[in-house]
């Protein structure tokens, strides 16, 4: 359900839109990644671990990003 009193303009949208859009790819390289890393070690199953592995490289790669489209929500009153 979403809120009558939430207003966004087109910017703000966009600014969403491509939120959401980044952390698809964000999700999408971390899978990627986290495969190549159990591959690296010679197992057939990816585990949390190899995903722990590869979380630095993300967060510096992705953090900047997430700065970027943050912003304000109008809220009518």
């Amino acid at each position: 359900m979403l809120n009558a009193k939430l207003c966004l303009d087109q910017q703000s949208l966009l600014r969403v839109a491509l939120g959401i859009q980044t952390l698809t790819l964000c999700f999408s390289e971390a899978a990627q990644r986290t495969i190549k890393q159990a591959e690296a070690e010679d197992c057939d199953i990816m585990d949390i671990e190899h995903f722990e592995k590869v979380l630095p490289q993300l967060v510096c790669k992705y953090t900047h990003e997430f700065y970027e489209i943050s912003s304000p929500i109008i809220v009518k009153e």
